[in-house]
């Protein structure tokens, strides 16, 4: 079965430490809601970013999300708050933020180990 997907229309770069990542962004709530749903693959260094106009505790799940990610909780500073690696694909269990954040990144599970990515760390967009 054939599945195809409409991206988000913006794709950006954005860096944690040395590593950069293309990332989709989920702007507006179609986005948000659809997130990584449905795919088979994300590939190495590419993720989301869901963005929101204001800092709240978030909640995101894996309802038919059918691959494992790290989820990275983020202020409006873009300072890392929590990293979740979330195994248990297509599961409608809840994860909650620990505390306020304004941004969300997810990831392919096991880039923040690899990647040394810890909290506290800050993302930057990279600019050419």
């Amino acid at each position: 079965k054939l599945t195809l997907f409409v991206y988000p229309s913006t794709i950006e770069t954005w860096c944690i430490k040395k590593t950069c990542y293309n990332l989709e962004i989920a702007l507006n709530q179609k986005e948000k809601s659809e997130g990584l749903m449905h795919r088979t693959y994300l590939a190495p260094y590419r993720g989301m970013k869901f963005i929101w106009l204001k800092e709240e505790f978030r909640f995101m799940w894996m309802k038919n999300t059918l691959i494992p990610l790290d989820i990275l909780w983020l202020d409006e500073n873009k300072v890392i708050l929590n990293i979740k690696e979330v195994s248990n694909i297509n599961n409608e269990s809840i994860i909650k933020s620990n505390k306020k954040a304004k941004y969300v990144i997810e990831l392919p599970l096991g880039s923040s180990l690899k990647n040394n990515i810890k909290i506290g760390d800050k993302l930057r967009k990279l600019n050419f």
